[in-house]
């Protein structure tokens, strides 16, 4: 989704799977973060809420019970037209 700024936001995993995930499609894969803004990172799937969850045209059945620590979220930057990088997020 392009911002009213007409900016974009580019996630680059860490996690094995996405990784593998997106070089078997050979193509980005666009996906919302899974939680609301301003509201606590999930930890895990049973942390997402159903209101994300309900929205989503596909979840994955992968890892859905799992249970692990804190994860630091993605960091996030903001490139500009003019090649300019702003830091959203570290």
């Amino acid at each position: 989704m392009v911002a009213e700024d007409e900016s974009v936001g580019i996630r680059v995993v860490q996690d094995e799977f996405c990784q593998k995930l997106i070089q078997k499609v050979k193509k980005p894969i666009v996906s919302t973060s899974a939680n609301i803004s301003n509201k606590r990172s999930p930890n895990n799937f049973s942390d997402i809420s159903r209101e994300i969850i309900q929205q989503m045209d596909y979840v994955v059945s992968y890892r859905q019970n799992e249970k692990r620590r804190y994860v630091k979220p993605s960091g996030i930057i903001k490139v500009g037209m003019g090649g300019e990088v702003e830091v959203i997020r570290e």
